[in-house]
């Protein structure tokens, strides 16, 4: 026999005995196997149950009763099971739903009380989801109450909201699935991000399709750690990065759900060792900011890097890149990108050189008046004629002109590739780097198809942005709710009149999400109108904001001047420890350089840059990816003429 041991004011135990539940008193006698139903009393009111323990085992609790079956496993020497539980304060956690979709009820006092999306309840809260909005006979498949998937058994659902249900930020998004090519995505905001392939943000809740690729990209990793596997639905994939390409596959779906997440593992660490005067190399870690690594520098496993070759002897390119043990071909020029690995490594190090070839050259063949052709030398670019003759690895942009009214590209060919435009190069446009996987022979002949130009309707709130059509020369042509616009149309958009102390977070432009990068200061996005925004010919523009941060400048007066940049005169002047919003363009320039010597490199916050061809400037616009703690600290180092 086992007795069961707790204090009388906390807890009440009921064993369960010929189909019936009988309340025990400390110190009872029961069987092994004997089930019991426990329950926490006396309880503060903003307090709950954060672990039960019944003898020698634990158990997290998901409320404040309990049934365990007891074993002689859990009693001690002395056959004596103690129970009690351990407290923790109660979470408030916020509800996030379509309300088009679901109608959402809590209960308070045996009342059904009608929530909004981003209502806050306590965790514990009895709710209340019915679909709503279903066509005649579409049954519902699933409900996803944030991070826990439910069989549906009708269109109506209770359910009692849990932490383990929310994410890290105490959030609970609510949604359903029905019968359908259409799947639900489900993941930790505040551990991953989710793009389409076009770049578009994926939110948690979001529908797929089945098909449809996106981009999987981790955040806030712990320090030293990267990913071990990818967990997406079904699927278990072993990482060799931080970010993961995946297709949406049906197969993948768990009741219509795919829900993505990762384990981690303790990164290694490898030595990077280059020439640095042969080539720039920089690292970047999730999605920060790209920064400029020296010879011998301590790389984590999982980090990106992106290597550049630079001062080639004039006529030659990259013909190989060695990255440790393993060989590439360039990328994009001179260029190569890789992910810090073992397979790379001899030993803790990964060697980086490369070998040159003599660049080829090719001849440039097309009709001047249906294009224009320019080539980056030196890092400014020139047009040039039809017939120029030009080095492999030249990068080339051409943009069509003189198009027949109410027509756009359709397709490029470049010599024997072809290319649909998808308005990624912003419509009209190509680019491309030159080499014999384009060449005919020694020529390369530039053409292009066009199609009939579809026609979309802008609708948007315009007391809360502008909307314009950048024009060439000239003021731009400002547009009103429900313009209709050509495919391809360059849009401007920017936010007015948001209230003090706010900026813009995110812009949706009809089907897709963007971030606000910040471009040209911020709370501005630039678009290419095209049918993958559209909804039924309609593209609708709206934007949501969040606080602006604030960040201390610190560097030395006497060294550099520092100034909040105005598109016409000098701008304000700044002081060491001045504070700055979120956003503000700051320029910088060196002052009092010692003879002989001209700025190498800008050292802001985290970030380091090369001074720009001995301009002794730099210029930034104030964001987070600086900042170390609240403060961004400006520094540079010098170098002879």
């Amino acid at each position: 026999m086992l007795r069961v041991h707790f204090d009388t004011a906390k807890v009440t135990v009921e064993a369960l005995t010929t189909g019936a539940w009988k309340p025990l008193s400390s110190g009872s006698e029961i069987v092994d196997n004997t089930q019991l139903r426990l329950t926490a009393i006396g309880l503060p009111a903003d307090s709950t149950v954060q672990s039960w323990t019944v003898g020698k085992t634990n158990i997290p609790a998901e409320g404040h009763e309990l049934t365990y079956t007891v074993r002689k496993a859990d009693a001690n020497d002395n056959n004596i099971v103690t129970i009690y539980y351990t407290e923790r304060k109660i979470v408030n956690l916020k509800i996030n739903f379509d309300a088009a979709q679901v109608k959402v009820e809590s209960e308070q006092a045996g009342t059904w009380n009608t929530l909004t999306s981003g209502s806050t309840v306590q965790e514990h809260t009895r709710l209340r989801l019915t679909a709503i909005g279903l066509p005649v006979g579409t049954p519902v498949q699933a409900w996803k109450v944030g991070n826990t998937i439910v069989p549906a058994e009708g269109s109506e659902l209770i359910h009692t909201v849990r932490k383990v249900d929310a994410d890290s930020s105490n959030r609970v998004a609510l949604a359903y699935t029905v019968k359908s090519d259409k799947l639900i995505i489900a993941f930790d905001k505040e551990k991953v991000k989710v793009f389409t392939n076009e770049g578009g943000i994926v939110r948690d809740g979001s529908e797929l399709t089945v098909g449809m690729k996106l981009n999987i990209a981790t955040q806030n990793l712990p320090t030293g750690e990267i990913v071990d596997t990818w967990k997406i639905g079904k699927r278990n994939i072993s990482a060799d990065s931080n970010d993961c390409e995946y297709t949406v596959m049906a197969e993948d779906a768990e009741s219509d759900v795919i829900t993505i997440s990762y384990t981690t593992k303790p990164a290694q660490k490898f030595t990077l060792t280059f020439d640095d005067a042969k080539m720039t190399v920089q690292e970047r870690k999730e999605d920060g900011p790209w920064q400029i690594l020296s010879n011998g520098a301590e790389v984590e496993e999982g980090v990106k890097i992106h290597i550049d070759a630079k001062d080639l002897p004039a006529g030659q390119i990259v013909d190989e890149w060695t990255i440790g043990k393993e060989t590439k071909a360039p990328q994009d020029g001179n260029r190569c990108w890789f992910t810090v690995g073992s397979d790379y490594a001899e030993g803790g190090t990964i060697t980086i050189d490369y070998t040159t070839k003599p660049a080829q050259k090719f001849t440039l063949t097309f009709d001047g008046s249906k294009m224009t052709v320019e080539m980056r030398q030196q890092g400014n670019w020139q047009s040039i004629s039809s017939g120029t003759q030009v080095e492999e690895g030249t990068q080339i942009s051409i943009e069509a002109k003189n198009l027949p009214a109410g027509q756009i590209v359709d397709t490029w060919k470049i010599g024997k590739r072809t290319f649909e435009d998808k308005a990624e190069w912003n419509g009209n446009r190509w680019g491309f780097h030159v080499g014999s996987n384009y060449a005919e022979g020694d020529t390369i002949s530039i053409s292009y198809t066009t199609k009939a130009a579809k026609k979309f309707t802008l609708t948007f709130d315009e007391s809360k942005m502008t909307v314009e059509i950048p024009q060439q020369h000239g003021q731009a042509q400002t547009l009103s709710k429900g313009a209709e616009v050509e495919e391809m149309t360059g849009i401007i958009i920017e936010a007015k009149d948001l209230p003090i102390g706010q900026i813009v977070n995110t812009w949706e432009i009809g089907k897709r999400t963007f971030e606000d990068e910040g471009n040209w200061g911020g709370n501005r996005h630039w678009f290419c109108v095209s049918p993958d925004y559209a909804e039924s010919g309609v593209i609708t523009i709206s934007y949501t904001t969040k606080p602006a941060q604030k960040f201390t400048l610190s560097f030395n007066e006497a060294k550099m001047t520092v100034r909040i940049w105005q598109q016409y005169g000098q701008g304000q002047t700044l002081s060491n420890d001045a504070e700055v919003k979120e956003r503000t363009q700051i320029s910088i320039e060196a002052k009092d350089l010692p003879v002989g010597k001209i700025v190498d490199e800008w050292k802001i916050g985290k970030r380091t840059f090369e001074d720009d061809k001995g301009s002794n400037r730099c210029w930034i616009r104030v964001d987070s990816d600086y900042a170390e703690g609240g403060t961004i600290s400006i520094s540079y180092t010098t170098k002879n003429e």
